[in-house]
């Protein structure tokens, strides 16, 4: 895995003022801003508590909660007690008759919301720099909607250029279960490969391996175990984390057109090639109709 990814043709785009501004200290300012911009009704973690209880008596917990937080922030250690989750389970559908009809979301304690909300809210200032422009999904000053318009001309270009030697064609790619899927050990590679230095490093692992579930059963908890891998469900962390993942695909579609192994699709003589657009777990990627475009590069397993 490790070899994989230093093979990865990712850029290294995090410059020192970036990893400087992402492991600034917390300041007590911080965290009050933080936990006041936070939902007040929130459905509440293990411990019971909402964003409201934590306002209203920000001037007897505010101390404590700033001690807590920057804490963190200084030592890279997590009480284990204050990142177990609860998972529970809502419906997709109003009539549920399979699991696959049930989506689960993870039920986090206040106080770690509020250390991923601060480690989440420096990090997308700074995706914009350094994320690929076929990924729009939760990048600030992009907009998805763009990804979808420009999916909408290409789909329709496709349709329409029926003449020629060359035929092209688009491959709709859905992840299942993508945040399930995402092994820490690439990530963590695929952070350091990208440039962010070895304070952020340990803060995104320490958030991963100090995490505890367990399963509410009609409305009580049974059950505990430790993840080894993916990503919690309404994690605003999680989200930002999954799509710098993306970019390792990202590479590798354009280390294969830039050795002539995809070319992509261009719809006009002076347009940008365009081989792939993400929108979060779902991804378009455009190739020629050919065998040999259409095979799977082995090179990169």
């Amino acid at each position: 895995m490790v070899e994989r990814v230093a093979n990865l043709p990712l850029a290294h785009n995090i410059t020192p003022e970036m990893n400087a501004s992402l492991t600034a200290a917390v300041l007590p300012s911080e965290v009050r801003k933080t936990v006041f911009s936070m939902g007040s009704k929130q459905a509440p973690g293990s411990d019971g508590f909402t964003g409201k209880l934590f306002k209203v008596f920000w001037n007897i917990v505010g101390n404590s909660v700033i001690d807590v937080v920057c804490s963190f922030f200084t030592t890279s250690r997590m009480l284990r007690s204050f990142n177990h989750t609860w998972l529970t389970l809502i419906r997709k559908v109003d009539n549920v008759e399979t699991m696959t009809q049930l989506h689960p979301i993870s039920l986090c304690q206040f106080v770690y919301k509020i250390i991923t909300k601060i480690m989440a809210k420096r990090l997308a200032c700074l995706l914009l720099q350094i994320v690929s422009e076929g990924q729009n999904a939760f990048i600030c000053e992009r907009q998805i909607v763009e990804n979808i318009l420009l999916g909408h001309e290409l789909m329709h270009y496709l349709k329409i250029n029926t003449q020629g030697k060359k035929g092209h064609m688009a491959l709709k790619v859905d992840m299942k279960k993508a945040n399930d899927r995402v092994e820490w050990l690439f990530l963590l590679d695929v952070l350091e490969k990208m440039g962010f230095n070895s304070t952020w490093c340990r803060w995104i692992r320490e958030c991963l391996r100090s995490a505890s579930f367990s399963v509410l059963m009609n409305g009580s908890p049974s059950g505990y175990f430790t993840p080894s891998r993916g990503l919690r469900q309404w994690d605003p962390l999680s989200t930002l984390l999954f799509v710098l993942c993306t970019e390792g695909f990202a590479a590798l579609l354009q280390k294969a057109i830039s050795e002539r192994k995809l070319e992509g699709v261009t719809v006009a003589p002076r347009s940008p090639r365009i081989s792939h657009l993400f929108f979060a777990d779902d991804s378009y990627l455009y190739l020629r109709g050919t065998l040999q475009e259409c095979e799977p590069d082995r090179s990169a397993e």
